[in-house]
């Protein structure tokens, strides 16, 4: 659906009680944000795979944005990007909000800065205040078999990392470095903090550049707007509508308005509901090739 859709739709006077109500395209639209968010992380629809470096004596990593205090050109004709600091890596790749999303993957760094391995971005297209994400910035849920390994600087690697709780990695972590090699990682966990921090178990002697699949919400560039659809898949056009309803109700200042929302809401849940099974029996039926299950 697309936002002048959602807001021809919307944005229009509501009787509650017998008091007329006027809704603006932006209130639609900030509503819209806000039902965005919740569709896509309730109903985990965003799926997509991002570089990670995991970094030589590093175990931890966090994704913090930063935001661009400095731009240059080097010799190689690449972009580089001053920051007062940062948490990339070499091979890490990074969504930047002023490049209609696109990705760059991450060249030479130092402390306070990266290069972007894509000459065909300028110093015009960025700007002294842009912020930068990490790929992983907006995940809410590696995927269990998500981190794939692809190459160190001694060569291919394979294998995926094994998916734990932090709880079981440091109850083994004691004795770990006694029995396996610290260049192995194996195992990684995950805890959901803003932004999400990733764990691994093992120190590699040498980055390993590794591909990650992972469950996300919508980055801030992606908010519901005038020039910005909503990511919500169409097959869910009708739930992206009364959920915008619902919130458009919910920050209302108006009484009258508010308790309508709770109407919406019991609505809305129930939609979720049923979604969330559709989508439980999809992949239950995926599993098992359909031939041991069927589903009317």
């Amino acid at each position: 659906m697309t936002t002048e859709k959602l807001v021809g739709l919307l944005a229009a006077y509501k009787s509650f009680g017998g008091t007329k109500v006027q809704f603006s395209p932006d209130e639609v639209m900030f509503a819209g944000t806000h039902a965005q968010l919740f569709i896509l992380s309730n109903l985990r629809l965003l799926e997509q795979t991002v570089q990670l470096a995991l970094a030589a004596a590093q175990e931890r990593y966090y994704f913090t944005p930063v935001v661009i205090t400095g731009i240059a050109i080097n010799l190689a004709g690449n972009v580089v990007l001053t920051f007062a600091d940062h948490v990339f890596h070499t091979d890490d790749e990074v969504v930047i909000d002023a490049s209609t999303m696109r990705r760059y993957i991450v060249g030479t760094v130092t402390p306070t800065t990266i290069e972007l391995l894509d000459s065909s971005v300028t110093g015009t297209i960025l700007v002294i205040g842009n912020t930068v994400y990490h790929g992983l910035y907006a995940a809410v849920q590696v995927l269990d078999d998500g981190i794939l390994k692809v190459s160190a600087a001694s060569g291919p690697q394979t294998g995926t990392l094994e998916k734990a709780t932090k709880a079981m990695i440091e109850l083994e972590r004691e004795g770990f470095t006694d029995k396996s090699p610290t260049r192995e990682v194996i195992r990684f966990y995950q805890e959901f903090t803003d932004p999400l921090t990733i764990g691994v178990q093992g120190i590699p002697q040498e980055a390993i550049k590794t591909r990650v699949s992972f469950q996300r919400r919508p980055l801030p560039m992606e908010k519901v707007s005038l020039t910005v659809n909503p990511m919500v898949p169409y097959t869910h056009d009708y739930l992206l509508i009364v959920a915008t309803r619902y919130f458009m109700y919910d920050f209302h200042e108006e009484e009258k308005v508010n308790d309508g929302a709770a109407n919406e809401l019991k609505k809305l849940n129930g939609m979720m509901e049923a979604v969330r099974n559709q989508q439980g029996k999809a992949r239950l039926a995926r599993k098992t090739g359909g031939s041991s299950f069927k589903f009317e």
